[in-house]
């Protein structure tokens, strides 16, 4: 199991690695406008929670589906991983080298893999769709949910700056 968490920090490491080169390769701060209907904004929705994009296009029935499965197939996986770790302690507490116990743990937690991967594919697809699925008419003018806006600036030196306008 420790060689999966490792594997996963290294993932991390690199994704953080990639957008902090992303950021800084701009002179110029990135802003972002939080309320504008843009297919970026429909995705990074759909970044943080799997299906928010989905019904910041309009597409409630289809955003709460995924969010749906996502959820399901994360608390599927978490619960997988912790059944295989309790197989894998009672396989250690027997001390026995050929036992069945190993096997079950093994199957569960190949399951438990499985099961992050399909998350892993909802998610991806969530942000796919979410980007591709607002059609362009839609997206190209920007609509105020409130009275105010709210822009994120990313500079070189790492901050990350919030604004308001009223």
């Amino acid at each position: 199991m420790n060689f999966s968490k490792n594997k996963f920090c290294y993932i991390l490491i690199c994704v953080v690695f990639a957008a902090n080169t992303l950021l800084m390769a701009e002179d110029e701060p990135i802003r972002i406008n939080f309320y504008a209907k843009t297919r970026t904004n429909a995705l990074l929705r759909s970044a943080v929670l799997p299906g928010w994009g989905q019904v910041f296009n309009g597409q409630r029935r289809k955003g709460y589906i995924i969010g749906a499965m996502e959820l399901t197939t994360v608390l599927g996986s978490v619960y997988l991983f912790s059944q295989a770790s309790t197989k894998y302690d009672e396989y250690a507490d027997t001390g026995l080298k050929n036992s069945t116990l190993y096997d079950d743990y093994q199957t569960q937690y190949n399951t438990a893999v499985m099961a992050t991967g399909v998350a892993v594919v909802i998610w991806l697809y969530s942000m796919a769709d979410a980007y591709f699925s607002g059609s362009s008419a839609d997206m190209d003018y920007e609509e105020e949910i409130r009275d105010w806006k709210v822009y994120m600036y990313a500079r070189k030196d790492l901050k990350v700056l919030y604004q308001y306008k009223f």
